[in-house]
């Protein structure tokens, strides 16, 4: 004001879409006759206005303050409504109403992902970062960086690289925690940038991992990003297997772990091993001394799918065996005999053998001799 005393001050400002007042809204003055109850800016809504009685004595010149919210990325352009006041009226002329610029920026979006979920102790996987500059055109982000701290236990080879226009620095801190640091990384508007690195596992145990990403595009003009979470099961390898051998009047069973026979009778011996570990067997075989004709080597191995297993032909063990999946791949079987059924019976047990470090059990089974006898004496 820099004429008469004015009263009944007034103005109106509706913020564009995009833009809201800040909780809290921290509103001020400098004016000496303006109250801040006279100023409406409730936090959450997009309309500040003025409703002052006493106006503005003359000459004075002064200002109201209002934190403002960016929700949406973009550039706004916000233009007030015109002053008035009782002595005037409206000032319909340029300088009756104000108008500024905000450019909202909003932070890099990053991603991580391991490629497996879950890995042996010693092997190794990929994780991969994703950053996304989720911002409209024109607006670009600069100063792109994040630091991620490994959690003990994932090693990571040492590597220097550039990546998303900035510096990638990995540092294997043995025996300490691994860093990967990205600096100084450059993203146009709508642009992403993508890059990997490789971990091995080295201890037995879940791997948590979480990493924030920020920006500094000068002038004071910096955010904190999302924070990204990658779970990483390392666990040591639990190789395992079981035997079944069941004994049976003939080649199709019934099977069971004992049958009574006559003397001279056919016996027939089943085989069934299972991968019941979470790595593949390897060179697996069944030793069986007491079966010598036919011996172990003639056993026909087949999968549970039916599908041949071992070499020659018939196809002989050793033999290899993957672990369960959604089909029987995992599990061998093969049938012996026959064996002639001996007056004395005979109980014998068969061992299974792997290079794969699998624990080995063993199993038996009996066949005995059913004769009926009388002796009668006086």
């Amino acid at each position: 004001n820099t004429s008469t005393t004015l009263s009944d001050l007034t103005f109106s400002d509706a913020l564009p879409a995009g833009l809201l007042i800040a909780n809290p809204p921290n509103v001020s003055t400098s004016c000496n006759s303006i109250l801040l109850s006279e100023i409406t800016a409730d936090a959450g809504t997009s309309t500040i206005s003025l409703a002052s009685v006493a106006g503005l004595d003359a000459p004075e010149s002064c200002a109201i303050f209002v934190d403002v919210e960016g929700v949406t990325a973009g550039s706004y352009t916000n233009v007030t409504d015109t002053i008035s006041s009782a002595e005037t009226g409206p000032n319909t002329s340029v300088d009756g109403y104000g108008t500024d610029t905000l450019e909202v920026i909003a932070a890099p979006v990053i991603r991580k992902i391991f490629s497996d979920s879950t890995i042996f102790t010693g092997d190794t996987t990929t994780l991969t970062f994703t950053i996304d500059n989720p911002n409209p055109p024109g607006i670009s982000l600069s100063g792109i960086a994040f630091t991620d701290t490994l959690p003990a236990g994932l090693d990571v080879s040492t590597v220097s690289s550039s990546e998303c226009g900035g510096t990638l620095t990995v540092t294997d801190n043995d025996p300490s925690e691994d860093t990967i640091v990205l600096s100084g990384g450059t993203l146009a508007a709508g642009a992403s940038c993508t890059f990997s690195v490789t971990v091995t596992g080295t201890t037995a145990t879940l791997k948590e991992n979480t990493v924030t990403v920020s920006f500094d595009n000068g002038d004071g003009v910096t955010g904190t990003g999302n924070t990204s979470t990658a779970n990483l099961l390392v666990k040591a390898p639990s190789p395992a297997i079981s035997l079944l051998k069941q004994v049976g009047p003939a080649a199709d069973g019934p099977w069971t772990n004992y049958v009574a026979v006559t003397t001279g009778a056919d016996v027939y011996y089943r085989f069934l091993v299972e991968n019941t570990g979470d790595v593949a067997l390897t060179s697996v075989n069944i030793s069986d001394p007491a079966l010598t004709s036919p011996s172990q080597a003639s056993c026909s191995w087949t999968d549970g799918n039916g599908a041949s297993l071992g070499s020659g032909d018939p196809p002989a063990a050793p033999f290899d065996l993957p672990i369960a999946g959604a089909d029987e791949g995992h599990l061998a079987t093969c049938v012996l005999g026959p064996y002639t059924a001996a007056a004395s019976g005979l109980t014998n047990t068969a061992t299974t053998s792997n290079t794969s470090d699998a624990t080995n059990p063993s199993d038996s089974a009996e066949y005995a001799i059913t004769d009926l006898s009388l002796d009668k004496s006086v």
